[in-house]
């Protein structure tokens, strides 16, 4: 038990850190994390305090915001791809109780708890595993996360339930790990491409029971989207279907793309998902030299193919805070997989991993400094 509350107290020390860090160039207004823009944000809506910025299109997290002061108000300017992950905002316009004055501080803690507690149960697998519990930092540690606290996002609580899901299914517990499946697709409609492949493998098994089970989940998506679309005349999938396109082609005309970059800044920039792609490249190497077929493996080989299928804008075009997010399944399910088949590589997913940590870390403390912000 020491070893394993050595670990969370290092994760909580270092997250809090770089959080507390952050939000004291803005007199700890929890609020800048959000990066709420006065582009896209109704500002007349919010409650005072808020940091406000100018110059930037700000980021997602201030469509959760958004949404967390009343999630069941659509008439805003949200549409309904925020809405189809309506679980994280609204786990925090519960826990605030009406008070919307606390909501940018409990996107912060349901998300600070929620990577606390998957890296809790994520100690439990590599324990079970017989595996190294260092392998407990990268998951702590990993870049999703990283960008999911710092600009409250729904990716710590996705990788708590899709750490959970693995916990139950290895306890044998196939209807609590259907159920949080459900809790996980209701957060981030990536949850399909762990569904999809889980509903694939377990026919593939002829695991027929199993797999009417883990059906309920893609059922009550189903619901939701149809919900949405009765709501906003549009479904919420429908602005994911530009994402991907024919595996490998828009890696290779990103990579041809740099090699015509003059400016220094786009080409900063363009490097920026490099990590990830590299990550996910070294995955797929090692995974093919594996002969058997597992749930893992397959579950790891299909959110490789998705990240190296994303289109040349996607890479071109975001920071390593959009190709991070994407690629929560290729380091929760390599984590998992490599832990116990391949131990040695912690050290070059370590490295890879804190390549991706200084390239981000490096431009969100640039934010206070670049752009200007005021208070509503």
């Amino acid at each position: 038990m020491k070893k394993e509350l050595q670990i969370i107290l290092i994760v909580s020390f270092v997250y809090l850190f770089i959080i507390l860090l952050f939000i004291s160039f803005f007199n700890f207004n929890f609020s800048s994390l959000a990066l709420i823009s006065e582009r896209i944000s109704p500002i007349n809506t919010f409650p005072k305090g808020i940091v406000v910025f100018s110059g930037i299109n700000g980021y997602d997290g201030q469509y959760f915001y958004n949404i967390a002061l009343n999630p069941f108000d659509p008439n805003n300017f949200t549409y309904s791809f925020r809405f189809q992950r309506i679980l994280y905002p609204l786990i925090v316009y519960l826990f605030s109780l009406g008070f919307k004055e606390i909501i940018p501080f409990l996107m912060l803690f349901v998300n600070f708890v929620s990577i606390l507690i998957s890296t809790f149960f994520i100690i439990l697998i590599l324990k079970k595993h017989n595996a190294r519990l260092e392998w407990a930092y990268l998951w702590a540690f990993n870049p999703a996360f990283l960008v999911g606290l710092t600009r409250d996002l729904a990716e710590p609580l996705l990788g708590l339930f899709l750490v959970l899901f693995i916990y139950f299914l290895e306890e044998k517990r196939i209807w609590l790990s259907s159920i949080i499946l459900c809790f996980a697709i209701l957060t981030k409609e990536f949850t399909l491409l762990i569904l999809l492949p889980l509903l694939i493998y377990t026919l593939f098994r002829k695991k027929f029971r199993d797999f009417f089970i883990f059906l309920i989940p893609l059922v009550i998506f189903i619901i939701w989207q149809i919900c949405l679309f009765l709501i906003f005349g549009k479904f919420g999938l429908e602005t994911n279907s530009t994402l991907v396109g024919i595996p490998l082609q828009g890696l290779f005309s990103y990579l041809i793309d740099y090699t015509k970059i003059g400016d220094i800044f786009q080409g900063y920039r363009m490097l920026s998902p490099l990590p990830v792609i590299l990550f996910c490249l070294v995955c797929l190497y090692f995974l093919l030299k594996e002969r058997e077929l597992s749930l893992y493996k397959f579950l790891l080989f299909f959110n490789i193919i998705f990240i190296l299928s994303l289109t040349r804008e996607f890479y071109s075009v975001n920071w390593i805070e959009a190709i991070s997010r994407q690629a929560i399944g290729v380091y929760l399910f390599s984590i998992v997989y490599f832990s116990k088949k391949k131990p040695n590589l912690i050290i070059p997913f370590g490295f890879l991993f804190a390549i991706s940590w200084i390239d981000y870390v490096f431009r969100l403390f640039l934010i206070p400094f670049l752009f200007r912000y005021f208070i509503s």
